[in-house]
């Protein structure tokens, strides 16, 4: 029985350096986070944790583990302008670039880029997002815009922007017509039912947002602010981001635009105000008395160069001051580990003082700070909190050695260090795939780490006792079968090739098994173990005669069979070519997948063609693969057209036939292990102190093997049968795929999945 103090929860996170970000700035090293449904369960040093069991465990040993990230200032719809605007101020850059790119944009094109834009903040460690969404603002594009978001796996909300009829600083800056297409009614009702169909509370909420104080209506601004204190939501305005905004506006009502909120009772709590650059000391008091917030947008500040946020005098009067990256236009990336770097580096140059920001204080912005200024209960490990965290990879070259985990995290570290992002309890990022919204998650599904793995170790395990032959020989009688020479020659080989690959230049080990061949040969020579008499005998060219035993004849009886056994072949096809892909680092997804059995679909045409029967990838080469470390395609299309050319040249094909049988066995040892390794590589991702993925395990590894060391164990059932059961990879292959569907139907993704 388990011991009666443990503990559960559906996800643990294990070995990593945690940093709680908590009122005492904890960091546990190394620690661990418990989180149970949505919220977070515990949080501790490793050795206070070991009593915590999970559903799915993710091992971050040489990772750490902190708060998600806020973005308290994004419009995700100028994703597809990305790269364009260069060289301009605010208002040049709004008025002849931004502006008429949001009038062209269409709620396709905005949803398109919000999605884009999505899964690049997930990517980054981004949990939580204000988009600021302001073309186009129809209700239908408005609520879409949050379900993208939500979809991807965020939090957070939509500012919808709200202009309404066209004011006189709007005329005098020249801004167009059309942007300005609904009038103050109808902007408060469409925003208003928005706000209905996504109420406060919910996920990713809808906030009123006149979108900019400069110049929009003071009477409209003001049922902006109204709409929000009746439906308790907070509500977000662009303010003072220009440095001609504030006298802009004096010029139009003899008064500042913070000054004016102020006067009018509008500046609370609810506020959050986006740059607020050219505010002066009298408004910073006013927004700090009202509880106000603000976005700061270093990045997008500096590339407009707008001018910097007085940061540490805000921060000193406890206002919640969060970063923003201000859209994938001017702010480039979705990036805030570039946005917490860049905030201290424009105060530092800003006040000429070194001191005047540190990493944790723009690690805060970026977490609890952030959190504050968006109204969620999180930005902070620790128990009881909503699970928004991201886990960073510290094995990085850009991040060794590690002397300060927060400097070298804020100085450092790049959004594509984040290698899994949890909102709500859930993983909804891992190594870079939106697991929500990906073409991969369908293959993940069906094939996770625990079938893959299971799969590829089967094809190289079963594989191996074809070796045999080729090492003792295929004759009983021969006077040498089986005999010393024969056996020390393949563990030569093999010797060779773990000496190469030890001790060799690494772009030497590379060629270990083609060294090993050669070697191996030249000395099989004297030894009378190789014959390469048939060359001689061999002519110079010849050609396949296509259809050599008559034209096609398609029989039901026939075909039938050779349909089982191409299904049997895809099952391995499929095993190969994710394998490839983890080797590689790259995911493989249904389009790759197609791709492949595409490619195995048409060899088997021509092969037919030529007198041949079916073709499938070759499993030993997932064994070469990972043992060169070579990912070109340009290598494998050479290796195809040399193998053209040995068909075309008998000479050729002799001499590689003439190879000694003791050294291909020997190689192939090394090459079928590689595989089973693989396979067992790939299957240590998936968390096997899981029961039920140990039983997949052991099962599909029974299925499997049986009839590589019972060849006629299914000799007596149904012809049909047979092909599928007696080819030990595709029975287990099925075998695992069919488990994994019945006993992880239920299971959290991280469960079957691991890290990858």
């Amino acid at each position: 029985m388990p011991p009666t103090d443990q503990k559960h929860c559906d996800l643990l996170l294990t070995g990593a350096t945690v940093l709680t970000v908590d009122d005492h700035r904890t960091i546990h090293r190394p620690g661990a986070v418990a989180v149970t449904g949505n919220r977070i369960a515990a949080v501790g040093p490793q050795s206070e944790m070991a009593s915590w069991r999970a559903e799915a465990v993710l091992d971050c040993t040489g990772q750490a583990v902190l708060p998600g990230l806020v973005d308290g200032h994004n419009h995700l719809y100028q994703a597809l302008a990305r790269g364009l605007g260069e060289g301009m101020s605010i208002v040049p850059w709004l008025c002849d670039f931004m502006w008429p790119y949001s009038i062209a944009v269409d709620g396709e094109d905005a949803v398109a880029a919000a999605r884009l834009a999505a899964a690049e903040a997930l990517q980054h460690g981004t949990t939580t997002v204000v988009d600021n969404h302001y073309a186009p603002t129809d209700l239908a594009t408005t609520l879409a815009i949050a379900d993208v978001i939500e979809q991807a796996g965020l939090r957070g909300a939509v500012a919808r922007g709200i202009v309404g009829p066209r004011t006189e600083i709007a005329a005098r800056r020249g801004q167009p017509d059309a942007l300005f297409r609904y009038s103050a009614a109808d902007e408060i009702a469409i925003t208003r039912e928005a706000m209905q169909h996504r109420p406060a509370g919910s996920r990713v909420e809808i906030w009123p947002a006149p979108l900019n104080l400069t110049y929009v209506d003071q009477d409209l601004v003001r049922r902006s602010v109204e709409l929000a204190g009746e439906l308790g939501t907070i509500w977000h305005a662009h303010c003072c981001e220009g440095k001609t905004d504030p006298q802009s506006y004096l010029d139009a009502y003899q008064a500042r635009p913070v000054q004016w909120l102020a006067k009018a009772g509008l500046l609370d709590e609810r506020a959050t105000l986006a740059h607020a650059i050219w505010l002066d000391e009298a408004e910073f008091d006013a927004v700090a008395a009202a509880g106000a917030r603000i976005a700061h947008n270093p990045t997008s500040n500096a590339y407009l160069a707008s001018g910097t946020l007085p940061l540490a005098g805000l921060r000193a009067r406890g206002v919640a001051v969060a970063l923003g990256t201000d859209g994938p236009s001017c702010g480039h990336r979705q990036d805030l580990f570039e946005g917490m770097k860049q905030s201290i580096f424009a105060q530092r140059l800003a006040t000429l003082d070194p001191a005047a920001m540190r990493a944790q204080d723009a690690l805060d912005l970026a977490t609890r700070d952030g959190a504050r200024y968006a109204g969620i209960d999180a930005g902070v490990l620790e128990p009881g909190r909503l699970a928004d965290l991201i886990v960073v990879d510290l094995d990085r070259p850009h991040l060794q050695p590690l002397h300060d985990v927060v400097s070298s995290l804020v100085y450092a570290a790049r959004g594509t260090d984040v290698v899994a992002t949890v909102v709500d309890g859930e993983i909804v990022q891992r190594h870079g795939h939106c697991l929500r919204v990906d073409e991969q998650s369908a293959v993940r599904r069906f094939f996770p780490p625990i079938v893959t793995g299971t799969i590829i170790a089967i094809i190289g395990f079963s594989l191996l006792p074809s070796t045999s032959k080729l090492i003792a020989g295929t004759d009983p009688a021969a006077a040498d079968f089986a005999s010393a020479t024969r056996l020390l020659m393949a563990l030569a080989t093999i010797a060779l090739v773990v000496l190469v690959e030890a001790f060799a230049p690494a772009a030497v080990a590379r060629f270990a098994i083609l060294i090993a061949l050669v070697t191996g040969t030249l000395v099989a020579l004297p030894l009378g173990l190789t014959d390469f008499s048939a060359v001689g005998e061999a002519s110079w060219f010849g050609a396949v005669r296509p259809f050599a035993f008559g034209l096609p004849e398609f029989t039901v009886a026939a075909i039938l069979p050779v349909i089982i056994i191409q299904l049997v072949n895809m099952v391995e096809s499929t095993g190969d070519t994710i394998a490839i892909g983890q080797i590689a680092g790259r995911d493989i997804g249904p389009a790759e997948l197609a791709r492949a059995l595409r490619a195995d679909g048409v060899g088997t045409a021509f092969a037919g063609f030529f007198n041949s029967f079916t073709i499938v990838t070759f499993g030993e080469n997932v064994g070469l693969v990972s043992m060169t470390r070579v990912l070109s395609r340009f290598v494998v299309a050479t290796a195809g057209a040399l193998l053209v050319l040995i068909g075309l040249l008998p000479k050729l094909g002799a001499a590689v036939a003439s190879l000694p049988g003791p050294v291909l066995g020997g190689v192939g040892v090394v090459m079928f292990g590689t595989v089973g390794a693989v396979g067992v590589k790939i299957m240590a991702q998936a968390d096997l102190g899981q029961a039920r993925n140990i039983l997949i395990v052991a099962v599909s590894f029974g299925f499997g093997l049986l009839p590589v060391g019972a060849p006629e164990f299914y000799a007596n059932l149904p012809g049909v049968l047979q092909p599928v059961l007696s080819s030990g990879i595709a029975a287990g292959g099925i075998a695992a795929f069919l488990l994994n569907l019945v006993l992880n139907r239920n299971a959290p993704a991280a469960a079957t999945a691991g890290p990858r």
